[in-house]
């Protein structure tokens, strides 16, 4: 007879690499992001390409979303809050370009 011994819980983690959507949706919103920092000169399409970022970025944490349902037990990380913070970034970034532009609009109409 076999004495009971206790089985080690096999731990994974919930990584971009391990997933290839989760990867390429963040690739992609990195690209965006560099893309939309040297696009100062062209506020309009800076602010269309950070909405894609944004919406893109949202379908990511989504795709985290689901794949840490499939979980029983886990640990939040840095990485993790980076993630959540990351849209919330963006919105920001975009609601400061649409107040750049505001501001040059109504300079053009003073002169």
């Amino acid at each position: 007879p076999q004495a009971n011994t206790p089985v080690e819980p096999v731990y994974s983690e919930l990584t971009a690499v391990q997933h290839f959507w989760i990867l390429l949706l963040t690739i992609a919103v990195s690209v965006c992001c560099l893309i939309t920092i040297f696009l100062y000169k062209n506020r309009p399409l800076q602010i269309r390409i950070s909405a894609i970022a944004l919406i893109l970025s949202l379908i990511t944490l989504v795709l985290y979303y689901y794949e840490a349902g499939k979980f029983e037990k886990g640990n939040i990380t840095l990485t993790s809050l980076l993630a959540v913070a990351v849209p919330v970034l963006i919105g920001l970034a975009i609601r400061g370009i649409y107040k750049d532009e505001q501001l040059v609009k109504s300079s053009d109409r003073l002169r």
